[in-house]
């Protein structure tokens, strides 16, 4: 008998008897590549695009390889790997591309279900005690054989662990009672576990954290020969399908990014699946002449989708005026919102020319504009605004003219207020070296100048660059993106003048 005849005869077994194949953890980042094992004449381990493309073959041997696991970085793939001259499944590792392939934990048993404690220095495997108990082991993944120790370790089946955040780990549990599997929470670092969700007449396995923790995926036996798909919460509460058709589902695995699953999908070769959460899959064509199960999601920590090119950035500038809160009329459609009529600018200080309004021209022009440099560094950063007037009594020195200097030119400073959403290589304090940040403001001082022309009001601008008022704020190789919020020029209480927009005359 083939190798192949044997893991086909073997899987026909499990999937006989009810029984378990393969657990994944899932862990936050970009969602990455896809490991996946597919089967010719033995099981390997394919790496490729969640598209099904590109993929290549990790692992190259005469023996099966499986249960590929990416570590929470998604710089390394555990797997298990069979050993031909021992009959034993071990725990061994490797680089995405196949590489450095080593053995980690080898034992006197089979050791199978690889998976990753979130801060990365565990492995927790199912540890095949002996031909009707399953135990749950741990190792440290700092070399091979390190403090290798029973974790779940009772006469009870323990299988399926599946690590997630906080070094929490999910597993099967074979209750006794019932005669079928429940899902129990534990951890990388205690003994004790506590039941999860249960249900007496089926069995509850291959559970797989979402990315932020809040939730499983797992595998409902509905028949023997039919298996679903199910979330639950964290607590146990909130039990729901999310794939369960006539054909069996198997194995999900969690996006990344917690918005999408893979799962395996049985019929003549078992395919892989991929399906947002709350939706009918569709798959990924890996290997259509082949039987691919078991997939696992990298987790992209150290980078980010991005663009080829964003640069140079220009912002118009128009005048601001109040949100409408209390509408006392409507637009007309295809607009047809409410509306506040008549309309009230923003800033109780400062106006633009305008004959209906105040009898002077209209000569207000204004941008941000925001060009990357690549060496060094920086962006330059050039804020422009012309025909800035005071609409009311500012006090000496800040209007031009005589008396009151209503409509004059106004001769203090605004406050260019440019809010973005950084997502760069720059993060620190965990795991990750990508991140987004919470919003933040730019801010800068643009001073105005008086005009010689009376028929335009005072000109305001600056022309600097983003390291010369944070110094450091753009550093070269961080892939920085900023993403613009808002941009708003303020007076000097705080209201708000001029915003990016566009004017259709």
């Amino acid at each position: 008998m083939t190798r192949l005849s044997i893991v086909s005869a073997m899987a026909a077994l499990l999937l006989a008897a009810g029984l378990p194949t393969a657990a994944e953890a899932a862990y936050p980042g970009a969602n990455g590549k896809v490991a996946y094992e597919s089967y010719g004449t033995d099981g390997e381990i394919m790496v490729g695009a969640y598209d099904g493309s590109g993929s290549i073959q990790a692992t190259n041997n005469t023996v099966d390889d499986k249960d590929p696991a990416w570590s929470p970085d998604g710089k390394k793939i555990a797997f298990a790997h069979f050993n031909s001259t021992t009959n034993l499944f071990e725990i061994w590792t490797m680089n995405p591309d196949g590489s450095g392939q080593t053995a980690l934990v080898t034992q006197t048993r089979s050791l199978t279900h690889p998976t990753w404690s979130s801060d990365g220095t565990k492995i927790a495997f199912q540890y095949a005690f002996s031909g009707t108990d399953d135990d749950i082991y741990i190792a440290s993944t700092s070399g091979l054989n390190t403090s290798v120790s029973g974790l779940y370790t009772s006469a009870a089946n323990e299988r399926d662990p599946a690590g997630g955040p906080g070094n929490v780990l999910a597993i099967s549990f074979f209750d006794a009672t019932t005669s079928h599997y429940e899902l129990r929470k534990g951890s990388f670092t205690t003994t004790a576990t506590t039941p999860l969700v249960s249900d007496a007449t089926h069995d509850l396995t291959e559970p797989a954290w979402a990315p932020d923790g809040t939730k499983l995926a797992y595998e409902y036996t509905a028949t023997v020969a039919n298996h679903d798909l199910y979330t639950v919460n964290a607590d146990g509460t909130s039990v729901a399908p999310f794939v369960n058709t006539s054909t069996s589902e198997e194995n999900p695995a969690w996006a990344p990014e917690g918005q999408m699953n893979l799962y395996d999908l049985l019929g003549p070769n078992a395919e892989i699946y991929l399906t947002q959460i709350a939706g009918t899959g569709w798959v990924m064509e890996a290997r259509p002449s082949t039987n691919d199960h078991n997939p696992d999601w990298q987790p992209v920590t150290s980078a980010q989708v991005r663009p080829k090119g964003a640069t140079p950035l220009f912002i118009p500038l128009v005048p601001a005026f109040r949100q409408c809160t209390s509408a006392n009329s409507t637009h007309t459609v295809p607009l047809g919102y409410g509306s506040c009529a008549p309309p009230k600018a923003a800033s109780i200080e400062l106006t633009v020319g305008e004959p209906q309004v105040n009898a002077k021209p209209s000569n207000e022009e204004g941008f941000v504009r925001v060009r990357a440099l690549a060496s060094p560094a920086d962006a330059e950063l050039t804020v422009s605004i012309s025909d800035v007037r005071c609409a009311r009594f500012l006090g000496a020195g800040n209007c031009a003219g005589s008396g009151s200097g209503v409509l004059s030119d106004f001769l203090g400073t605004l406050l260019l207020e440019y809010t973005v959403r950084i997502t760069d290589r720059s993060s620190v304090g965990s795991l990750a070296s990508a991140g987004t940040t919470v919003d933040a403001t730019l801010s800068a001082v643009v001073p105005c100048t008086g005009t010689a022309d009376p028929t335009i009001g005072s000109t305001c601008s600056i022309a600097t660059t983003v390291n010369a008022l944070i110094p450091g704020a753009i550093t070269a190789g961080k892939r920085g993106i900023w993403e613009l919020r808002s941009v708003d020029l303020t007076d000097r209480r705080g209201g708000i003048f001029a915003v990016g927009g566009t004017f259709y005359p």
